[in-house]
């Protein structure tokens, strides 16, 4: 069944700036909180790291593509934004652990970075509601995936590895995920990464429905559910970053 999404058209973004500003403060305070008890010993260099997200960021931030719809993201919820950025550089230090190229990891840092476009079409009171969700609103909440995947499709550039992340990235490896019920290989390499990162920053985010994890909670939790549910070799490399 195809899902139509309505689509704004393209504008000039006046407020180019302080979407890169307010970035680069949660770039960097998502760095900073991931890092803060390295050791000096860590197996790999941290200013080089901060460095390589730096320059995804930037090189994403360039694309008017990109740009266009984090705007939309960051005027209908800021929390969804925030978590959009915080996955965007979790995400990209996992896809160098995992040694991906540039040109890959450009492509995961602005998919990670616009997973969450779909929310958009959401009712703000079922995507803030601090109770738990009716299997209806269950239901609304899950057409983020194919909602995002619509809207990204009408303007990707040259392929659309960009929304199918957004559509695939809550499938998970036992086939239990949503909206197709995808398994293992069928579920894109980019989409496992961003599903780790994504779930990771929403167990250690204090929201009004739920208190945060400890970093070393959420990854011991998540580390139990791979590869079950998440890829085992994705959730490695993000143990590696987080349990130090």
């Amino acid at each position: 069944m195809t899902i139509m999404v309505q689509d704004d058209p393209v504008k000039e973004m006046e407020s180019l700036g302080s979407i890169q500003d307010q970035t680069w403060l949660n770039a960097d305070r998502i760095l900073r909180t991931i890092f803060y008890q390295a050791p000096e010993n860590q197996s790999f260099e941290m200013a080089g790291m901060q460095n390589l997200v730096n320059n995804i960021l930037d090189y994403i931030l360039g694309s008017s593509y990109v740009l266009f719809n984090l705007q939309r993201i960051s005027a209908y919820d800021k929390y969804t934004f925030s978590h959009s950025v915080h996955v965007c550089v979790i995400s990209a230090m996992i896809g160098s652990m995992m040694n991906l190229g540039r040109a890959d990891m450009e492509i995961l840092g602005a998919g990670a970075l616009l997973h969450d476009i779909g929310k958009i079409y959401i009712d703000s009171r079922v995507l803030n509601k601090p109770g738990e969700l009716t299997a209806q609103e269950y239901e609304q909440m899950k057409f983020h995936t194919r909602a995002g995947y619509q809207a990204l499709k009408k303007r990707a550039p040259q392929s659309l590895i960009i929304p199918r992340m957004a559509l695939e990235h809550h499938e998970l490896e036992d086939g239990s995920g949503y909206p197709m019920g995808l398994k293992g290989r069928s579920i894109h390499r980019f989409a496992k990464i961003i599903a780790a990162a994504d779930v990771f920053d929403a167990m250690t985010s204090a929201r009004v429905y739920n208190k945060p994890f400890s970093p070393s909670v959420a990854i011991q939790r998540m580390n139990e559910n791979a590869p079950v549910k998440y890829n085992q070799e994705v959730v490695a490399c993000l143990k590696k970053l987080i349990m130090p």
